[in-house]
């Protein structure tokens, strides 16, 4: 049941958000989060395509975690061996996670590198990923290493229970730490409602919902056809394509994003920000530090840091750094295609960090305008199907392979409104031309809709325009591209 569907807007979050307030107010703080956690279970099952196993594997996984929980938070100072004690099972809860992932999302991928370089006989299995198995892992892991640093407050079984399967963040994230979940859940046991607080997630779920549906969808269309006809566009079609895809995988995600957190806040809720406009920063650096936000946190916090950081001299520092993205690139997808993804992107914090002080003295506009090509560039490996795929873009790209235009990639991407009024004496590549230099300013001068959503002063005119939006993409769930781009990972 994605957020962009009929069923989802119309029906299941309308009947969720009044339940949960009437609930609330009678005063038992148990039932509104049992009905949450009900709900995120209706929506898990509905969204992963109604494998009752799923939910059973993560029944167990959650009562295994939550076990591991009570015993890390018991005290063992009279024991000699309690930090060992402590240690042997922080080691063994974040393998037992690790492990379920490798096998569901990883096994595959591992086997088929082991058959092809050392002459294996690893059998390929055939079972399904659950929905959005590597944010419930990372959820997990924080969660364990939290509390075995002390920095979990208390929370019993059903808060931990709903933090790990709150529908809003369930299939794509943002990855949400429970430290920071479970005491905003707590707080909502004085029953009143905050309104501004509703009317800030209302409209961030709606300028996500839009972001989703009138742009990412809008330009997947142009995306695809063209990625899937590589050997018929011309140069310039292929960097229309690969600049085209830098802007649907950011409203894509940023939309689904926004859609979360407002969710949550019309719950009176909180989930983390996860983009803070990611295309205008000047280095890559930056833009880690605004794109994906919760993962470059959580591998941060549980990887790079417990790896030695930038403590250990410059070669650690360097070797760590790569460590980090290529496994954030294999966290995204089990293919080289990713790694290779990630390996560059660790290149490019490598090389910005060595020479920051000369990246400075450039004038910031300079520096946006070659971190997005970078980006974007780099997008053609996290796009692509296989590295033949990128290899030929990157071809297409400076102008080797060039052909002819391929006219039926421009029917993708129209403007029929300004076709009409030219009468039809236009260039097909008008639109996209048009289409992308609108979403261009957008992205490049515009703020987010999270940081408007603090700013914004509630009136008739803001009212009306949110309700535009949401009605406009209403109309567009059947006719576009449906799929969020990250939800496989």
């Amino acid at each position: 049941m994605p957020f962009h569907s009929y069923l989802f807007v119309l029906c299941f979050l309308p009947v969720t958000v009044s339940v949960y307030y009437i609930l609330r107010r009678t005063g038992k703080y148990i039932l509104p989060v049992f009905f949450l956690l009900i709900m995120s279970l209706c929506f898990y099952y509905s969204g992963d395509g109604g494998h009752p196993s799923h939910l059973i594997f993560f029944a167990a996984d959650i009562l295994a975690n939550y076990t591991v929980y009570l015993l890390l938070q018991r005290s063992y100072a009279r024991h000699p061996g309690a930090v060992l004690w402590r240690k042997v099972l922080l080691f063994c809860a974040v393998a037992g996670n690790l492990s379920f992932l490798l096998l569901f999302k990883y096994f595959n991928f591992f086997a088929d590198v082991s058959n092809a370089l050392f002459r294996t006989q690893f059998p390929m299995l055939s079972i399904s990923v659950p929905l959005g198995i590597s944010y419930i892992t990372f959820g997990q892991i924080a969660f364990i290493a939290d509390t075995y640093r002390q920095d979990i407050s208390g929370c019993n079984f059903m808060e931990y229970a709903l933090f790990t399967l709150f529908f809003p963040k369930v299939s794509s994230g943002p990855i949400t730490r429970c430290r920071e979940f479970v005491p905003v859940l707590q707080g909502i046991k004085n029953g009143r409602i905050d309104w501004d607080r509703l009317a800030g997630g209302l409209y961030l779920f709606g300028m996500g919902l839009g972001k989703k549906a009138l742009i990412a969808d809008h330009i997947g269309k142009f995306v695809d056809y063209g990625y899937g006809n590589l050997n018929s566009l011309s140069t310039f079609q292929t960097w229309l394509v690969v600049i085209a895809y830098s802007f649907r995988i950011y409203f894509d995600f940023s939309g689904y994003s926004d859609m979360a957190i407002g969710i949550a806040r019309i719950l009176d809720l909180e989930l983390p920000v996860n983009f803070r406009s990611p295309y205008q920063s000047a280095s890559i650096v930056e833009f880690w530090k605004r794109w994906h936000i919760t993962l470059t946190g959580f591998l941060t916090a549980y990887l790079y840091i417990p790896l030695g950081g930038n403590r250990r001299g410059k070669l650690r520092t360097v070797l760590n750094i790569l460590i980090v993205f290529c496994l954030s690139g294999l966290w995204h997808g089990a293919s080289l295609t990713f790694v290779l993804w990630g390996l560059v992107h660790g290149i490019g914090q490598v090389i910005t960090r060595e020479f920051g002080a000369y990246f400075k003295k450039v004038p910031r506009l300079i520096g946006c305008a070659f971190t997005f090509m970078f980006v974007t560039l780099a997008w053609v490996l996290f796009r692509a199907e296989t590295l033949t795929d990128a290899a030929l873009v990157y071809r297409k790209l400076i102008g080797i392979c060039g052909v002819q235009e391929n006219m039926e990639l421009y029917t993708n991407l129209q403007i029929p409104l300004i076709h009409n009024i030219a009468g039809g004496g236009l260039p097909g590549w008008i639109d996209a031309v048009i289409v992308l230099a609108v979403i261009a300013v957008i992205v490049f001068f515009g703020r987010s809709a999270e940081e408007r959503s603090h700013s914004l002063h509630y009136k008739a005119g803001e009212g009306l325009w949110l309700i535009i939006v949401i009605a406009a993409s209403t109309f567009t769930f059947s006719s576009g591209v449906n799929s969020y781009i990250y939800s496989g990972f």
